[in-house]
């Protein structure tokens, strides 16, 4: 993937545009082709071999799971837009699931790192018994209530 230095401000914060010797996809979880604009993992293969990593040193393990169906999985979740460009979501391992939906922890971190008094965050799903109903955080000598949602 890359970007050409004279690329629009608001694109220089995707990955990039496929370069030519490769082949890039997002898939869904069934390894089929996502649309457009879909969420998904990013695969990549190279058109030519000597231009990408045969594997992960000495891990043969994490390789064998790590190329399927001819195509490498990098366990990066991401879209491309309809100019082709790509677009970093999060990793797969740290996507949060809850009642069947998938929770970009790094969109949700972003969204915390909004608020004036929080400087660092780190966003991971916990197992929370039913009777807990709010959670507290002290940040900046303020106290922040957390509520559940009902959902």
């Amino acid at each position: 993937m890359s970007l050409t230095k004279d690329a629009p401000i608001e694109i220089r914060k995707s990955i990039g545009k496929l370069r030519s010797y490769y082949q890039a996809q997002v898939v869904d979880d069934n390894d089929i082709e996502c649309s457009k604009g879909v969420i998904g993992e990013l695969v990549l293969r190279s058109l030519e071999p000597w231009r990408a990593a045969t594997g992960y040193y000495k891990m043969p393990e994490e390789t064998t799971r790590a190329h399927r169906n001819q195509w490498f999985h990098t366990g990066d979740r991401a879209y491309e837009d309809r100019d082709g460009y790509f677009w970093f979501v999060d990793r797969k391992k740290d996507c949060i699931r809850r009642r069947g939906e998938n929770i970009s922890a790094f969109e949700v971190e972003q969204i915390i790192l909004t608020h004036a008094c929080v400087a660092q965050v780190v966003v991971f799903p916990v197992s929370m018994p039913e009777a807990t109903k709010k959670s507290v955080l002290q940040s900046c000598g303020e106290t922040i209530s957390l509520r559940q949602n009902s959902n």
